[in-house]
């Protein structure tokens, strides 16, 4: 719930943001890896929504972004569309 609560819309593209709060199992899925975008999918539809489909509707299209610091405190950015 806190998450949700997290979430704001930013603008009207529209772009929205959320924190997630919660062990989300990216240590895990470090040790795992994976070798395509199939994968990422599976292991995010077995860990985050416990073996439930989704449809996202925008087939062969998206864009990720993960943003974090790194142990000197900078920001690391990482996008692929």
């Amino acid at each position: 719930m806190r998450s949700l609560l997290s979430l704001k819309k930013r603008d009207d593209y529209p772009i929205y943001s959320m924190t997630y709060y919660g062990d989300y199992g990216f240590d895990d899925f470090l040790k795992q890896g994976a070798k395509s975008d199939d994968d990422i999918l599976q292991y995010v539809t077995k860990r985050l929504m416990k073996g439930k489909q989704v449809e996202i509707g925008a087939p062969d299209s998206g864009c990720t972004a993960f943003l974090t610091e790194n142990k000197d405190g900078g920001m690391l950015l990482r996008t692929k569309l």
